[in-house]
C-alpha cells in the first residue's frame, strides 16, 4: 500500500508539472510574458500609454488576452503581433526563434500558374499597368501580378520562377492594395516567409518598393522605350551592386561615399573618411548615400571625422533615458563645439529614404545641424526616438524579440519616430539618378524644393 502511494503520488506530480509545462507555453503565457517585457523594459511604454492613449491600450489588452485563451501556442504569433503593433516601433519586435522558425508557412496565390497565365493571356487589352509580369533587380524572382477579381483595388504578385530554393511557383511574394493616391499598400514577404509592410509606387515599367523591398522591372517594356528601361535598370543594378563604405570620385567638384549599413564596427565610417580625407579636404562637395540604411553600430563618440568635416556650429548631442527593471535612470546630454571649420568639403549632400533607420537618422540628427549639410530624397523611417536595442525570448523558446531599452530626451519636445527626418529637397519616384539630381542642383537647375 505504501509503494502503491508513493506511485500515485509520483504521477499527481509529474501530471501537475507536466500541467504547469504546458501553461506557460500557452498563448496567454506568452502574452502575459510579452506585456511584462513592455513594462518593465521598453523605454517608450510610458509614453505610449499616456493620457488618450491609455484606453486604447487597454482595450487592445482585454482584448488580446481574451483571445489568447482560445489560441494555440504555435498560432500565437499573430496575437503577440498585434500587441507589439500597438506601439509603432520598430524597435520592438516580436518574431518566431530559429528552432520555431518552421512555424511560418508561406502564402499560396487564389489561382494557379497556368489560371494566372491564361487571364493575362485573355485580358491583354484590359489589363491594369500593374498587371503583367516582373522581375526583381537581382533577377532571383519572376512574379505576375493580377488583379483580384473581387476587388479591383487588390493586386497580387505570385511566383512564376524563382532561384531561391525555398520559393516556388504559385506562392505570393507581395499583395498590394491601391489608394487614392496611385500609390499602393503592400505586405512583401522575405525569404524565410517573413511579412513586412511596406508602399509601393509604379514609374513606367519599374515598381519601387519602400523598405527593403527594392525595385522590380517589367520583364517586357510596356510604357517605357526599352533602351531607356535598359539604362535605368543598369544603373539600379550599379548602385545595388556598390559595396557598402565605397568611396569615388565623380569629377573635381563631387566626391561620394555609399553607406547603406551600420552594421559593420565601429571605428569603419571614420576610418573610411579617414583614408580619403585628402581628396575630400579638396573637394567642395561630399555625397554620402545613406538610401536603404537601416543602421547598426555606432555613436557620436565613433564618428569624429564626420562631426570634423560638417561641424559649423555647436552640436548637441540630447542626453537619455534608460529603463531598468521598470525604473527610469537619466544621464545628461552635451554640446560639442570646436575650434574651427573645415574649409572643405563645403557642401554636404546626405541621401535619405524610407530605408533609413536607427542609427542612421541618429547620424541625420547631427547632421542636420550644420549649415553644410543638406538632406535629398523622401523621409526615413522613423526609428530613432527609442533605441539601444536589447534581445528578449518569451516562455518556452516559441518567440523572442528585440526591445528598445534607451528613451532619448528630444522626444520631451517633439517625436522623430512620427515623421521620421524630412528632406530638405524632395526627389520625386520618378526620378532614379539621385546622384545626378544633387549634382543638378548644386548647379542651379530647378529642383523640387520641400523647404
Amino acid at each position: 500500500m505504501k509503494h502503491l502511494f508513493v506511485i500515485l503520488s509520483l504521477v499527481v506530480i509529474s501530471t501537475w508539472g507536466h500541467a504547469q509545462q504546458i501553461d506557460s507555453c500557452s498563448c496567454q503565457a506568452n502574452l502575459n510574458a510579452l506585456i511584462q517585457v513592455a513594462k518593465s523594459r521598453y523605454a517608450g511604454f510610458e509614453d505610449k500609454t499616456a493620457s488618450k492613449a491609455l484606453n486604447q491600450y487597454n482595450q487592445l489588452r482585454q482584448n488580446l488576452e481574451q483571445q489568447s485563451r482560445l489560441t494555440s501556442p504555435s498560432a500565437c504569433l499573430t496575437i503577440l503581433e498585434k500587441y507589439v503593433a500597438f506601439f509603432k516601433d520598430d524597435h520592438f519586435t516580436i518574431h518566431y526563434t530559429d528552432q520555431a522558425a518552421a512555424s511560418r508557412r508561406p502564402v499560396k496565390a487564389k489561382e494557379s500558374p497556368d489560371q494566372i497565365n491564361r487571364y493575362l493571356l485573355a485580358n491583354q487589352a484590359r489589363l491594369s499597368p500593374i498587371e503583367g509580369t516582373w522581375r526583381d533587380i537581382d533577377d532571383l524572382y519572376s512574379v505576375t501580378i493580377c488583379r483580384d477579381q473581387k476587388d479591383p483595388n487588390h493586386y497580387t504578385g505570385s511566383i512564376a520562377s524563382t532561384k531561391v530554393t525555398n520559393w516556388q511557383a504559385g506562392l505570393v511574394k507581395f499583395s498590394l492594395k491601391q489608394m487614392p493616391s496611385k500609390r499602393f499598400e503592400a505586405v512583401y514577404y522575405f525569404r524565410d516567409f517573413t511579412p513586412a509592410n511596406y508602399t509601393a509606387s509604379v514609374q513606367g515599367d519599374i515598381i519601387k518598393f519602400s523598405g527593403f523591398g527594392g525595385h522590380w522591372i517589367r520583364t517586357v517594356a510596356k510604357f517605357d522605350e526599352s533602351a531607356q528601361l535598359a539604362r535605368t535598370v543598369n544603373l539600379l543594378t550599379q548602385q545595388r551592386q556598390l559595396p557598402n563604405l565605397s568611396f569615388k570620385f565623380i569629377d573635381a567638384n563631387f566626391c561620394y561615399l555609399k553607406l547603406n549599413s551600420f552594421q559593420v564596427a565601429d571605428s569603419a565610417f571614420n576610418t573610411v573618411l579617414l583614408q580619403h580625407q585628402q581628396a575630400i579636404s579638396r573637394t567642395p562637395h561630399l555625397i554620402i548615400d545613406l538610401r536603404g540604411n537601416a543602421g547598426g553600430c555606432c555613436s557620436l563618440d565613433s564618428w569624429g571625422e564626420f562631426i570634423r568635416l560638417i561641424y559649423t556650429q555647436p552640436i548637441i548631442d540630447a542626453g537619455v533615458t534608460e529603463k531598468v527593471d521598470g525604473k527610469l535612470i537619466s544621464y545628461p546630454g552635451r554640446t560639442v563645439r570646436r575650434d574651427s571649420v573645415a574649409k572643405m568639403p563645403q557642401q554636404i549632400a546626405l541621401l535619405i529614404d524610407s530605408g533609413g533607420a536607427s542609427s542612421a537618422e541618429l547620424l541625420l540628427e547631427y547632421a542636420r545641424q550644420s549649415q553644410k549639410v543638406t538632406l535629398f530624397g523622401s523621409p526615413t523611417s522613423g526609428t530613432m526616438d527609442y533605441g539601444t536595442v536589447r534581445p528578449y525570448r518569451l516562455g518556452c523558446g516559441l518567440y523572442e524579440g528585440y526591445v528598445a531599452t534607451v528613451r532619448s530626451d528630444w522626444t520631451l519636445h517633439g517625436k522623430i519616430d512620427e515623421t521620421g527626418y524630412q528632406p530638405d529637397v524632395v526627389i520625386g519616384d520618378d526620378q532614379f539618378d539621385w546622384v545626378r539630381v544633387v549634382i543638378d542642383y548644386y548647379a542651379g537647375k530647378p529642383v523640387l524644393k520641400n523647404r
